[in-house]
């Protein structure tokens, strides 16, 4: 497959850029990006490059940064670049070191374009990482819109090389004596995705389908489509209103009422919630005709429900974050605060039929092997922020705290383990 016959098709097929628009590209230095730069430059567009150093692989990191330099004054495209500690921002944030890397990058990203007024962003996800998308969310328990994988366009950002295989980007390079950098972390076992791409893509192709990869876009395709088709629907079901009627959304079919909720999170909740999740959705919708409320990861936003209405509210700065505590069980996940949270098993004794999730207060103590602990104290010690305290799960039951999220359990939870995982 040609690179740029495959990039400037994408391009025309979805609308992505007109012809002379200026674009800035994301260029990590790895043979994705540098394709990507050299080939909109060579199509006509108006180039530029922005590159950050998340500074978690030390002196590799440094030499990605400068490769990309002299790659753009090769190529006489402005680049700009920046250097941020994005290791500690994952533990101030408690967040994992890919959420706190997408976020960052994501936001140095749009800050570049705007300050250049740019007219896109582009990034260079190619066809292999749309399918390596769409089963790591298949994977991961998705629903209809995780199997539309990757999109070709959101807001000023566009990604033209949806449509080339990685193969075609090798190729691209060698034909044009393009050099490139290898990021160690890709071949690290710790992260799924390289497991998916290493591993499991070539077993199944060996094993079962050899165009196991066609099958996988053909599917991310069809349930595009479909989701496109019910949000439509869920959209004119919505109307507009800012609050919905608990007893008519739940006399439609489960399907509907579960997308007809999704549509008015999105349109309501003014945040970072580009992944309504599954369990955020289910929690609202089991608790339609109950007084609740929830609060959405970020703790901007609460969903309030009287047993006749639901509606979203904005909290205001000062205003203290509240959180319902939440009844839990082994094995089940839930949705408090910031986390997805599930007590993956329990210790003999906890009373399990009094597990509940519950938000952190002042004067909380847990029991430690060295005796009992502000769980405030903890928090300082993990440097957990303190905007974060108030949307940090607690896992209790009725004789006290049993564990401080993962972070630690009780000296009587001994067989305890909790999972955290960040909704965004």
């Amino acid at each position: 497959m040609d690179l740029k016959a495959s990039v400037a098709e994408t391009i025309a097929r979805q609308n992505l850029a007109p012809p002379g628009a200026s674009i800035l590209v994301a260029v990590s230095g790895g043979p994705d990006s540098v394709s990507l730069l050299h080939c909109l430059k060579s199509l006509g567009y108006v180039v530029e490059a922005a590159h950050l150093n998340h500074q978690f692989r030390g002196e590799e990191a440094d030499e990605d940064a400068r490769f990309v330099a002299e790659l753009c004054d090769s190529l006489e495209i402005n680049l700009t670049s920046a250097s941020i500690n994005v290791p500690q921002l994952k533990l101030e944030q408690h967040l994992s070191a890919q959420q706190a890397a997408r976020n960052v990058r994501y936001e140095f990203l749009e800050l570049v374009r705007a300050e250049r007024q740019l007219d896109f962003l582009a990034t260079a996800h190619n066809r292999d990482d749309r399918v390596e998308t769409v089963l790591l969310n298949i994977l991961r328990g998705t629903g209809t819109d995780g199997l539309k994988g990757i999109p070709y366009r959101r807001n000023s950002v566009i990604r033209p090389l949806l449509d080339t295989p990685r193969s075609a980007v090798v190729q691209y390079n060698e034909d044009y004596n393009l050099s490139s950098r290898t990021d160690s972390s890709n071949m690290l076992p710790k992260y799924a995705r390289n497991n998916v791409r290493s591993e499991l893509l070539p077993y199944l192709e060996r094993r079962y389908n050899a165009s196991v990869r066609d099958g996988i876009l053909r599917l991310s395709q069809i349930a595009s489509d479909e989701s496109d088709y019910l949000n439509d629907i869920a959209i004119a079901w919505i109307a507009g209103r800012s609050v919905l009627p608990a007893a008519d959304l739940l006399g439609e079919p489960v399907a509907l009422q579960r997308r007809v909720l999704r549509q008015w999170i999105r349109a309501n909740v003014a945040t970072e919630l580009s992944d309504v999740s599954h369990v955020l959705v289910e929690q609202l919708r089991k608790r339609l005709d109950a007084l609740s409320s929830t609060t959405f990861p970020g703790g901007r936003f609460v969903a309030e429900s009287d047993g006749g209405a639901i509606r979203i509210r904005e909290l205001a700065r000062a205003e203290k974050v509240t959180i319902d505590d939440i009844p839990a069980k082994v094995g089940l996940e839930l949705l408090f605060g910031d986390y997805l949270v599930t007590v993956t098993t329990i210790g003999t004794e906890i009373d399990e039929p009094s597990l509940y999730l519950k938000q952190w207060k002042d004067g909380d103590r847990i029991t430690l092997k060295g005796g009992t602990r502000k769980v405030q104290d903890i928090f300082t010690d993990r440097k957990v922020p303190r905007d974060v305290r108030r949307r940090y799960p607690l896992v209790a039951d009725k004789d006290g705290v049993v564990s401080v999220g993962d972070i630690c359990c009780s000296l009587r939870a001994a067989g305890t383990t909790v999972r955290l995982v960040t909704a965004d």
